[in-house]
């Protein structure tokens, strides 16, 4: 249970077990056998890294409690009997999609800003020359 506690946190927060990999050191094989609690369940010292991660309490991640997650449109998700996971897979993806969508906004406000005032300090330096 602890590792599939793991998997539904690492998928909340976006990240492929590449990507947890790359954060903590840990090899993407020793990932995927902590989150299917095969032959080889997360020890004590891996769970206490990803409690500091993802700043959940280490007795937590350490217990066989559910994890359930809570979403401000009141749907609910039970990472760790799997159900609805396919909700907050696509919400995930809804989110990535309108930040990309706001990001590249604000790179043509950016855009335009700068050149209305390189307009602008063109417009003062010929005002200025007169």
């Amino acid at each position: 249970m602890k590792g599939k506690k793991l998997k539904t946190i690492r998928e909340f927060n976006g990240l492929t077990q590449e990507e947890l990999s790359d954060k903590v050191g840990i090899s993407q094989k020793r990932i995927s056998q902590m989150e299917t609690d095969l032959k080889h369940p997360p020890s004590e010292n891996e769970l206490k890294l990803f409690s500091k991660l993802y700043n959940i309490p280490f007795e937590f991640l350490n217990s066989d409690e559910a994890l359930t997650l809570n979403f401000h449109n009141n749907h609910t998700v039970n990472g760790v009997f799997g159900q609805n996971q396919h909700y907050y897979k696509s919400e995930n993806k809804h989110l990535a999609a309108t930040l990309k969508e706001a990001q590249t906004r604000i790179d043509k406000l950016e855009k335009m800003l700068e050149t209305e005032k390189h307009h602008f300090q063109k417009e003062r330096n010929a005002a200025q020359k007169k």
